[in-house]
């Protein structure tokens, strides 16, 4: 299964004892979902934020797979425009 498929499962079932997380770091954005995990670039962050909104309509767009696009989203942006040093990491738990 691919991480895209966990996370729209993880949107539809809603299961409170899978976790969902994230991080951002200095190197990029980490997303693990379900035993799924993949490490982007803000590129590719920023693409998959979008490919993730496609794929779930709003009915099952919950608040922790909302609240995930927005950190991409985020995490891209930081990656893109600031001077991050080697200590830089944000925890999505955190965030939220």
């Amino acid at each position: 299964m691919t991480l895209l498929h966990e996370l729209i499962l993880q949107s539809q079932i809603a299961d409170p004892s899978t976790s969902l997380n994230a991080v951002l770091e200095k190197g990029g954005i980490m997303v693990a979902c379900r035993g799924e995990s993949v490490f982007y670039s803000a590129g590719e962050g920023r693409d998959f934020a979008s490919g993730l909104e496609r794929a779930l309509s709003e009915e099952y767009r919950i608040e922790e797979t909302a609240d995930l696009i927005e950190f991409l989203r985020y995490g891209a942006d930081v990656l893109d425009r600031c001077e991050i040093d080697q200590y830089f990491r944000v925890e999505f738990k955190d965030w939220r």
